[in-house]
């Protein structure tokens, strides 16, 4: 499987759990810049990468939670801490998503396992029939 085809599976597991209130969705109309990535990578991708990864990831951080409740937007905005700390989520990203996608691709039950997950609580049978209706 092309890792262009694991990143659209991600992004209907993710489209999925957040239609169902499980992750969250951004505002109607929310994009990002066409450069903030380069090359070929679907808005959908970029903003579940952003929005869902890289901010649950931050969104851990103590330290951040703590310069957020003393600081204005702007001071909190200069912060080197949350330079670095958005660096690490990058590179946390990159090692989890590599790892994860390598285990599946290696497992024949870790594949299995994926696909219990897609077709129970992912829900993905019913969102699939449910899309196909809507065509």
């Amino acid at each position: 499987m092309a890792i262009h085809n694991e990143a659209v599976l991600e992004a209907e597991i993710c489209a999925d759990l957040g239609a169902r209130g499980w992750l969250y969705t951004p505002p109607q109309g929310s994009t990002l810049s066409p450069e903030v990535f380069a090359g070929e990578i679907d808005p959908h991708d970029k903003l579940i990468y952003v929005n869902n990864v890289i901010k649950g990831k931050l969104l851990d951080c103590e330290l951040l939670v703590q310069q957020a409740i003393h600081s204005t937007k702007e001071q909190f905005a200069d912060s080197p801490d949350l330079d670095r700390m958005l660096q690490d989520a990058v590179m946390d990203a990159l090692s989890s998503f590599t790892e994860m996608s390598k285990q599946a691709l290696q497992s024949a039950q870790t594949l299995k396992e994926l696909k219990d997950v897609l077709l129970g609580p992912a829900g993905l049978y019913e969102a699939l029939r449910e899309r196909g209706s809507e065509v």
